[in-house]
């Protein structure tokens, strides 16, 4: 797995562009993968920051992504590397700090419907059992939990309007099974994962 970070340039007219629209951000990051690949297939998952007044985007897949078609939209590289020994202490009963940004959500049957529709989770204790449930199929438990609150996403695709909501977890983690929760770090937690949900972000205690 490979780890890039990039500085946005806010006064690009593609980089404000991605920044309104989440189906064109997606978009212009695959770009830096080859051609008819999916998102899932690379493991392709992003996130955007604000540190220090800068706008950054960390890029996390499977296979190294090429830089210069980002380069040219206003995605400035500020370092990639490949974090594949972070498997080998992602053991159980180690402990993380983690962040992540996630749509939890659930499934209901829609009337009239032949497949059901996804429905946001509004209240904080659904949107923990949620996040107890995903860590559990992807090698985790939290320890702690704190909603560091909560956004919205837009776009349009195939000329129809995107919104769902987002919200900010952190807390620590504990690994119970590292085949698993290195899987989950890789692939990410959740759905709308092409939209900049989904990437775990792990620091040390």
């Amino acid at each position: 797995m490979f780890l890039a970070k990039f500085r946005l340039d806010i006064r690009h007219p593609s980089v404000r562009q991605c920044l309104r629209d989440c189906h064109d951000m997606h978009r212009s990051l695959m770009s830096a993968f080859p051609d008819g690949v999916p998102r899932a297939e690379n493991s392709v998952l992003y996130r955007i920051m604000t540190l220090g007044g800068e706008t950054y985007l960390y890029l996390s897949s499977a296979v190294e992504p090429d830089t210069e078609p980002l380069s040219k939209r206003g995605f400035s590289p500020a370092g990639i590397r490949c974090v594949d020994a972070l498997r080998d202490i992602f053991i159980p009963g180690s402990r993380w700090r983690y962040d992540l940004l996630a749509a939890p959500s659930k499934k209901v049957k829609a009337e009239g419907r032949k497949n059901s529709r996804r429905v946001a989770l509004s209240m904080p204790e659904e949107r923990s059992a949620w996040l107890d449930c995903k860590g559990a199929q992807n090698g985790f438990r939290p320890l702690s939990l704190r909603e560091m609150g909560e956004t919205r996403a837009f776009g349009i695709r195939e000329k129809m309007p995107l919104s769902f909501a987002a919200v900010r977890f952190n807390g620590v983690l504990e690994v119970i099974a590292q085949d698993l929760f290195w899987s989950g770090y890789c692939s990410g937690i959740g759905p709308e994962r092409s939209y900049g949900m989904g990437m775990l972000l792990i620091s040390r205690l």
